[in-house]
């Protein structure tokens, strides 16, 4: 067997025809290997790398992955949509019941019914509400601004699951005409309800007031909420609001 076949030869080649290649420590740590790695190491052997069918593996495992994930993200992601309407709906509700209060003025919500450009479709829903202050000599002026619900959640207009949106239509008046809405114009109806100084509505009483709200995907008009829905929940006597979840 000749010099070549020696991986021991071989590395004793190596070091003495590249000692100047290697840093010291580097050939410090090369002259301490095993002379099988040494022999590699000199001879410039490479190691094996991934194969195309392993590749192709791996890819194939990460779009199977990313296929059963998808549902999940997008749940989740609707889940967050509902989360943020709900707290709109809440936030303005109580705002209108503080401001009646500190201003001893009646206050009125209105929930806006239009062609929201959006959101997908083309059919008019209940996405956003405003509301009023109503002075002493019954003018009305805009206290808050527009509050747009994501384009992905609708109010659920089903009389089982929404009852303030059976209320009358807003009748518009001299002292209260219809305003412009910003990007919509006055191509809307509204569903309005007021809150009284002392805290207390304007509503019946003997009734549960509440408003349900889903993704849009389910349909405005739909008998039953999706699984994931809010309502919110307006005490007539007491004007505080509550929100419910599944």
């Amino acid at each position: 067997m000749g010099d070549s076949a020696n991986p021991k030869i071989r590395a004793r080649t190596c070091e003495r025809s590249n000692p100047s290649t290697l840093p010291a420590l580097a050939l410090e740590k090369l002259l301490s290997a095993p002379p099988r790695l040494r022999a590699r190491f000199c001879l410039g052997q490479k190691w094996r790398a991934f194969s195309l069918i392993e590749l192709l593996v791996v890819i194939a495992l990460i779009a199977l992955l990313a296929t059963f994930a998808a549902p999940a993200v997008s749940s989740l992601l609707r889940g967050n949509e509902v989360t943020r309407a709900e707290q709109t709906l809440v936030q303005q509700f109580s705002l209108a019941r503080q401001t009646a209060i500190a201003r001893n003025r009646r206050v009125e919500v209105r929930l806006y019914k239009f062609d929201n450009p959006e959101a997908l479709g083309s059919d008019s829903t209940f996405c956003a509400l405003q509301t009023f202050v109503i002075n002493e000599d019954n003018s009305v002026k805009p206290f808050g601004r527009l509050a747009k619900l994501p384009a992905s959640v609708v109010l659920n207009e089903a009389a089982a699951n929404s009852s303030l949106l059976g209320l009358a239509d807003k009748a518009w008046t001299a002292q209260d005409p219809q305003i412009s809405l910003p990007g919509i114009g006055t191509s809307y109806t509204a569903k309005a309800f007021q809150f009284r100084p002392d805290g207390s509505t304007g509503l019946a009483s003997g009734t549960k007031w509440f408003v349900t709200l889903h993704a849009a995907t389910a349909g405005a008009s739909a008998s039953s909420p999706p699984a994931n829905f809010a309502t919110i929940q307006v005490d007539p006597v007491s004007g505080a609001a509550r929100s419910y979840r599944p």
